[in-house]
């Protein structure tokens, strides 16, 4: 796991948590909020902060038909 740059840490200074609006701090392998909410940095060094499963897996029977 990359380890957070000066460019991620700046950042960080402005982004809260989009869970709870608390501010986020870097630890390993990514970042954290005060209520231990986690985001991981990814290998190409982005922070992605959305979070929760994806709700739709795959085209729909809409996007078929169309």
């Amino acid at each position: 796991m990359p380890a957070p740059t000066a460019a991620l840490a700046a950042a960080l200074e402005v982004l809260v948590c989009p869970l709870c609006r608390r501010a986020l701090e870097a630890v390993d392998g990514g970042a954290r909020c005060a209520a231990r909410h986690h985001f991981d940095l990814a290998r190409q060094g982005y922070l992605s902060l959305r979070g929760g499963a994806a709700t739709a897996n795959g085209d729909t029977a809409a996007m078929v038909e169309a």
